[in-house]
């Protein structure tokens, strides 16, 4: 791995941004140093499959896989080719830039109302529950990695994380939300349950709906890793922070046998970014919401040998540059929607969430964030 000074980094991030270079910077919860490398050869020239890189034993990479991909795990992959030093003292060709987009539209609070309307009819138990998200479409002048490291720096304790690839185009975020951090070699998995949302420091216990939330999202991962013969632990209920709000949580520990590839494409996605039934609730995002989450939802994560640390894609924007030197940013942000939701308290709830990075960006007169 290559580590290099925090100006170094970001100044070859923002060089491979520009010239459309494979990259990726991340830093993991609590630490402050960043990790930073590129992958300038095209993927026609590689001569591997990237599922089988999952499980092979001296593999490495940064993998990122789409929300859209469903259980399918086709992920994009940037090698540990290049430094960061690398990147600054060698002169490259511009390369293709991405093949997807961000949507030059923002969910109006009309479509959302509709969708939630919608989705609390067509959910048949109070345990049911489908995450509808929304998209907030903003532009700005500024270099993107820029607004990326004064969002880092708000939130240390998160993931964070900025890429490029042709498949996936240019995104950063800061979540809170491990997917699974795999030990093969030790028979270790580590992951959590995050659901269920409210204002930081609110006292007493959590209500009803978050709690039904929230224990779907702990069934379901357990479910999963006991159906793979691990021996599964729980640690009691806890809160994450974020911003101004606070998540419910359980820490999951399991132990035995573990195929990386099999059950990370069992866990995600998750009840906290899709919903329970998964594949109910997959069909109904699929039939209701007006944009594609591409990344968004997905996950993301770096491999190490036998050691693997994956991520869930929240708390992210996707951009592009435009042809008038501006750019367009995608910011997501959606919540667990029930029979007992309500549209204005779940627009609410993903505001929220969506906030710390809003405010980083100066918004258009065009964003549509309020209501």
């Amino acid at each position: 791995m290559m580590h290099s000074q925090l100006k170094e980094v970001f100044e070859a991030a923002k060089k491979c941004s520009a010239l459309n270079i494979p990259f990726v910077l991340f830093s993991y919860p609590g630490e402050k140093e960043y990790t930073f490398f590129a992958d300038p050869i095209p993927d026609s020239e590689k001569e591997y499959l990237y599922v089988p890189m999952l499980d092979a034993p001296d593999s490495e990479g940064f993998f990122i896989n789409m929300f859209d991909n469903g259980n399918q795990i086709h992920p994009a992959v940037i090698e540990p080719a290049i430094s960061a030093q690398e990147v600054l003292a060698t002169d490259f060709d511009k390369m293709p830039g991405a093949t997807i987009h961000p949507s030059d539209e923002s969910t109006s609070p009309e479509i959302y109302d509709a969708e939630i309307v919608t989705v609390t009819s067509l959910l048949n138990s109070r345990r049911e529950k489908c995450v509808i998200s929304r998209c907030v479409n903003m532009t700005d002048d500024e270099n993107p990695v820029n607004v990326a490291f004064r969002y880092f720096q708000k939130n240390p304790s998160c993931f964070r994380f900025i890429y490029f690839t042709r498949d996936t185009g240019l995104w950063f975020g800061a979540t809170p939300e491990l997917l699974a951090d795999i030990d093969t070699f030790k028979g270790e998995l580590h992951t959590v349950s995050l659901a269920g949302t409210r204002e930081k420091g609110t006292n007493g216990d959590w209500d009803e709906k978050n709690k039904l939330e929230h224990d779907a999202v702990t069934d379901y991962i357990v479910e999963i890793l006991r159906g793979h013969a691990l021996e599964v632990q729980i640690e009691s209920d806890t809160c994450v922070s974020f911003g101004t709000i606070e998540h419910l949580c359980n820490r999951i520990s399991a132990f035995g046998e573990i195929n990386t590839e099999s059950i990370i494409s069992n866990l995600a996605p998750t009840p906290a970014v899709c919903g329970y039934p998964t594949e109910n609730a997959h069909k109904y995002i699929e039939m209701l919401e007006h944009h594609s989450r591409h990344c968004y939802g997905g996950w993301i994560g770096m491999k190490q040998g036998s050691h693997s640390r994956f991520f869930v894609n929240l708390r992210s924007a996707f951009v592009e540059k435009l042809p008038d030197g501006r750019y367009r940013y995608n910011i997501y942000g959606g919540g667990g929607i029930t029979k007992k939701s309500k549209p204005l308290t779940e627009w609410n709830e993903a505001q929220a969430k969506m906030e710390p990075l809003l405010s980083e960006i100066k918004a258009s007169k065009h964003t549509l964030g309020k209501r």
